[in-house]
């Protein structure tokens, strides 16, 4: 097929995404001052998980390809063509060509040199003398843009001021066609009316530069650990006088216990959260502590899961007393086989000793009264490959728990070629209520009557960073990781010295609440039995913790994900549907193990889950938000090495590479870190070579702001 328009050739070449689900927004069109095209933007977006694709489109001889041309001295500016047909008006600069589309329906003259990262790289030239007002994404990354085309308009006689974002009452990453959603009646003479901050020439430093600014990114504020709000009584005490004399935070031994518990409990009970419905929910859970490795994150872990510790060794001590009883009832088992079998000889020789066929049934009889070899009731394991764990949950079909240090080595071996089959066993083992089976050579065909696994661990921020980078650009995100829901990145607790006694009867109380839960009976708790249809016995909430429920799922499915703008969180609240029941579940059997009390799900635990949701959720937001400033951990390993002198003045990118370190090993990571130093003012870009024979390949070369080289404190 002939390729005629830029439309046709746009749909061509986005082909492989269109195929992926992703649906077409628009094909901005970048136009020279005539109104003749240059290139072309292709953005297109995925219903269903809010991901962007964002391409460039060029002229290719006589044909189209991804891609954009050269620009010596910029890249354009967007409607180049309008911005010269008004010289006298006010131009309204924002980041990407959506915002400014959105502007200019509404009669503004708007434009933008593109993404959060493009300031730096883009021709101003065409605004030199104007009135600018700059709109700014709401977020860390849209200041920097704004200060980085301040700084450049400033330096072309441009008088310019930058809209209070602050003031506009936007979510976090909002941008201008948020606010004109949010008010869709505003007009032209409303925007020109909005808030503005002005602005000023920067302060020059060493040799004309600016003062370099800290390369850094706030954390998500989360909320103290409310051990009142969240936690049992039973566990109270106990929780939090581990993390007193450890010390660590409270969150980290917290968020252990309450999965260790969902891990015991597993599949031998389920929750119905809608009163007539046939929905079953297992309590098992995903999670981790985030944390540096000095956060004392195995020791928590430890502490928190000490109780495991002694039902595995209840376990181990019935486990050996049941082999001896085994062995015991199989050489009976044997002696008796062995006489029906010799009597069987004799018959053969001599029909007077016996009939055969009538033996024959005997020992058929007998052998169907083998003695079955005892299985050992397994409570966790550290390290493991699925066909083993396969087995391990054929013997324990309620479930146990996986352990590992270092979480992200587990879930990132899960995307390696070769390894698709542990990720949907995983996949699978998350839900916690159907069967499966598996068939290998070697070990033949196992049949799991229920796959449910429990998941715990540590996570370092640098690799969880690293991991979530790479989840965030994949097209086949199966949200494995929004799975992990009892995820808890805390603030850091100061080191102290700490010397006393455990509180050995506060311990004890939960240990022994522990073993409860260990030889539960769920019908004799107040569970409706298993039946034809219902695989497990259930409990359902009350009248008023049913209401609860209602009303929380009312806000989570009309409010909240609605107004979530960052898909992978979208994804992550999606799954507390099994959030708030699990958790409701397991703390309404803690209380139920230390007070005797029996009967449906009361709306006291309802109301603790609910409360554990919001307190997940503020930890979810910081874990994901070390996504928001995409580079910023190469920006500070740069900083870092800029700070040691490992680069010389007027180093190129290429330089970088060559050095392979931590964090700076690919182009875009490079390329990121770069940037992000150029809007600080810790670099300055300067483009040399490519002006004529001779010269050399056009290339980039960054001077280094000489207050660096002085050791100032740049954070």
């Amino acid at each position: 097929m002939t390729i005629k328009t830029p439309q046709q050739a746009a749909r061509r070449l986005a082909d492989g995404a269109l195929r992926a689900g992703y649906q077409p927004q628009a094909l901005h069109e970048y136009t020279a001052a005539n109104d003749q095209p240059i290139y072309w933007r292709i953005r297109l977006k995925h219903p269903d998980s809010g991901e962007k694709w964002i391409r460039p489109m060029m002229r290719s001889g006589d044909g189209y390809a991804l891609g954009e041309p050269d620009f010596p001295a910029g890249k354009p500016l967007y409607r180049l063509h309008e911005l010269a047909a008004q010289p006298g008006a006010t131009v309204v600069v924002c980041e990407g060509e959506w915002c400014s589309d959105a502007l200019v329906k509404i009669g503004v003259l708007a434009t933008t040199s593109g993404a959060a990262d493009s300031a730096a790289k883009a021709n101003w030239e065409p605004l030199a003398g104007r009135r600018v007002t700059i709109w700014p994404d709401n977020d860390e990354a849209g200041r920097r843009y704004a200060d980085t085309a301040a700084a450049t308009l400033l330096a072309l006689g441009c008088t310019v001021s930058i809209i209070d974002v602050a003031a506009l009452g936007l979510p976090p990453k909002g941008d201008a066609v948020d606010w004109l959603a949010a008010h869709p009646e505003a007009t032209a003479e409303e925007i020109a009316a909005l808030t503005t901050v002005s602005t000023s020439a920067p302060t020059a430093g060493d040799g004309g530069w600016p003062e370099p600014k800290p390369i850094e990114a706030a954390l998500h504020p989360v909320p103290a650990f409310d051990a009142t709000t969240l936690l049992p009584e039973v566990l109270r005490d106990w929780i939090m006088d581990e993390a007193d004399r450890m010390p660590c935070p409270p969150d980290f031994v917290a968020a252990a216990a309450l999965v260790g518990l969902g891990a015991i409990i597993g599949a031998r009970c389920a929750i119905k959260p809608k009163s007539r419905d046939s929905w079953l929910i297992v309590p098992n859970l995903w999670g981790g502590i985030v944390g540096l490795p000095s956060a004392k994150k195995s020791p928590a872990i430890g502490a928190a899961l000490k109780p495991l510790d002694r039902l595995i060794t209840q376990a181990l001590t019935a486990h050996q007393a049941n082999l001896e009883a085994f062995e015991a009832e199989k050489t009976v088992f044997e002696a008796k086989r062995d006489a029906i079998e010799s009597r069987i000889k004799a018959a053969a020789k001599d029909a007077k000793k016996g009939d055969l066929d009538d033996l024959a049934k005997e020992l058929q009889s007998h052998r169907q009264q083998a003695p079955d070899a005892p299985a050992l009731r397994r409570y966790k394991s550290n390290d493991t490959t699925i066909e083993k764990l396969g087995e391990l949950l054929r013997d324990n079909p309620a479930g146990l728990l996986v352990l590992r240090d270092e979480l992200v080595g587990l879930i990132a071996s899960w995307d390696r070629e070769g390894r698709e089959g542990e990720r949907a066993f995983y996949l699978e083992a998350w839900n916690g209520n159907a069967a499966f089976d598996t068939d290998r050579i070697g070990r033949g065909s196992i049949f799991i009557p229920n796959l449910c696994v429990s998941i715990f661990g540590g996570i370092q921020p640098d690799k969880l960073t690293g991991y979530l980078e790479q989840a965030a650009h994949a097209l086949a995100n199966d949200g494995m990781l929004q799975r992990f829901q009892v995820l808890v990145y805390p603030d850091h607790r100061d080191w102290e010295w700490t010397d006393r006694l455990p509180a050995k009867a506060a311990r004890e109380r939960a240990f022994v609440m522990f073993e409860a839960l260990a030889d539960l009976d769920p019908v004799a708790w107040g569970a409706a039995p298993a039946n034809d249809f219902d695989k497990f016995p259930h409990f359902h909430f009350d009248d008023s913790a049913q209401e609860i429920f209602i009303e929380w799922s009312g806000d989570l499915h009309r409010t909240k994900m609605p107004a979530e703008d960052h898909p992978i969180i979208a994804q992550h609240l999606a799954k507390y549907d099994k959030l708030l029941p699990a958790l409701a579940l397991i703390l309404h059997l803690v209380d139920c193990a230390a007070t005797g009390r029996r009967g449906p799900v009361t709306a006291e635990a309802a109301l603790r889950a609910a409360a554990w949701c919001d307190y997940l959720e503020a930890h979810a937001r910081r874990c994901y938000g070390l996504l928001a400033d995409d580079g910023l951990r190469a920006a500070q390993a740069l900083a870092d090495k800029l700070r040691q002198s490992k680069l010389a003045d007027g180093f190129t990118a290429r330089d970088m590479r060559r050095n392979q370190w931590r964090s700076l090993t690919t182009d875009e990571a490079v390329q990121a870190a770069l940037d992000w130093l150029e809007d600080e003012h810790w670099l300055r870009a300067e483009e040399v070579g490519g002006t004529g024979p001779g010269s050399g390949r056009r290339t980039y070369r960054y001077a280094i702001n000489p207050a660096i080289a002085k050791g100032r404190n740049h954070g």
